[in-house]
């Protein structure tokens, strides 16, 4: 979050509003669109670390891999995730 706004903080109510309205839209970002690797062990020889990743997915692919056995939760995240689907971007009049 603080890659995006920084580390200013909010000096009035309108910028406190716009805050909470980025801090929104970044979670829905984050969380739908934006994948990560989770670390599933780390080994230690000597100085030398080694990590094993598994593959990289959204925070929301890896709760619909969790709820496989829970259809109705599964259809319900897959109606989220639907209504959260970016536009094609507008092209501009030039």
């Amino acid at each position: 979050m603080r890659r995006v706004i920084g580390r200013d903080s909010y000096s009035s109510k309108h910028a406190y509003g716009t805050l909470n309205r980025v801090y929104y839209l970044l979670r829905l970002y984050i969380n739908f669109f934006q994948s990560a690797m989770k670390l599933v062990s780390k080994t230690r020889h000597g100085a030398k670390a080694y990590r094993v990743y598994d593959t990289a997915q959204t925070p929301y692919r890896r709760v619909i891999e969790i709820r496989r056995d829970q259809p109705d939760k599964q259809s319900a995240d897959k109606r989220n995730l639907r209504s959260r689907q970016p536009r094609k971007p507008v092209k501009a009049n030039q």
